[in-house]
C-alpha cells in the first residue's frame, strides 16, 4: 500500500459514493477529507488549496456547486477539480456561469472509479 502523501477532498451527499471514493482514494495513495454540503466547504474554503485533487458532485443536499465555484474563482484556488454527477445539464450549467475552466476532468455516475484513480496515478 502507498503511503498517505497526497491530498483529495471530496463534495459528495450520497453515502455510498463517498465510501466507494474514500476506500479507492486511500488504494492509490490519497487522504480524504469528505464534506456533503458546499456551505460547509465555503466556510473551510482554504483546504482546497492544500489539496491535490477535488472530486465533486454537482447537485447536493444544499445547492448546486456555483456559489464554490465562484468561490474557488474568487480566492485564485487552483486544483485539480473532477466533476462527478449524475445530472447531464452540469456543465452546462457551469459553462453559462463562465466557470467551465474551474473543471478539469467529467465523470459520470456510471463511471468506474477505480479506472479512473489507476489512470490518475499512471499519468
Amino acid at each position: 500500500m502507498k503511503s498517505m502523501s497526497k491530498t483529495l477532498i471530496i463534495l459528495e451527499d450520497e453515502h455510498c459514493v463517498v465510501s466507494t471514493l474514500c476506500l479507492i482514494g486511500k488504494k492509490y495513495g490519497y487522504q480524504p477529507f469528505c464534506f456533503s454540503c458546499v456551505e460547509d466547504l465555503i466556510e473551510n474554503i482554504g483546504v482546497l488549496k492544500l489539496a491535490d485533487l477535488f472530486i465533486t458532485d454537482f447537485d447536493l443536499c444544499d445547492t448546486n456547486i456555483i456559489p464554490l465555484l465562484k468561490e474557488i474563482r474568487k480566492h485564485k484556488t487552483k486544483v485539480y477539480t473532477v466533476l462527478n454527477s449524475g445530472n447531464l445539464n452540469a456543465i452546462e450549467e457551469i459553462e453559462k456561469e463562465g466557470l467551465s475552466d474551474l473543471i478539469d476532468k467529467l465523470l459520470t455516475k456510471t463511471e468506474n472509479f477505480n479506472t479512473f484513480f489507476k489512470n490518475l496515478v499512471e499519468n
